[in-house]
């Protein structure tokens, strides 16, 4: 009987620490694109912890079920292809597809965003993108 005690107290204590993820601030911009752009290699996606989140290093993992990311930085702006799925250090995606697929149907996009402090996820986010003919346009 003891035993089962201190097996319930162990659970109930895990349980009580477990915690819930916050919103991930998940800012956008430009609003609309298209690849035939060339101000930007695609939507970015800028990423924000929720208040109080302690500091620390975060990584965010990002899929979307149409298209896909890239890094895009400083000094250089060389443009690195990362897939749909991706996990980067806390900072900015941008999100693309392939300029063949332009003239063709194409599914309304939902990116997910998880933020995680190696323990956890601590905070998410989607955001929806719809088309306007052959641009993708973030949905508020």
């Amino acid at each position: 009987m003891r035993r089962a005690s201190v097996f319930v107290a162990l659970i109930a204590a895990a349980l009580a620490c477990r915690r819930e993820p916050g919103v991930l601030g998940l800012r956008a911009a430009p609003k609309l694109y298209a690849p035939i752009m060339n101000s930007t290699v695609g939507i970015g996606l800028f990423p924000t912890l929720p208040p109080g989140a302690p500091p620390g290093g975060y990584s965010v993992h990002w899929r979307a079920n149409y298209g896909s990311f890239v890094r895009w930085e400083a000094p250089d702006r060389r443009v690195e292809p990362l897939g749909p799925d991706a996990t980067l250090d806390l900072g900015t995606v941008y999100w693309t597809y392939d300029p063949k697929e332009m003239g063709k149907p194409k599914p309304d996009v939902e990116i997910d965003a998880e933020a995680s402090d190696g323990r956890g996820v601590v905070a998410r986010a989607t955001v929806r993108l719809a088309w306007d003919k052959d641009a993708a346009r973030v949905r508020e």
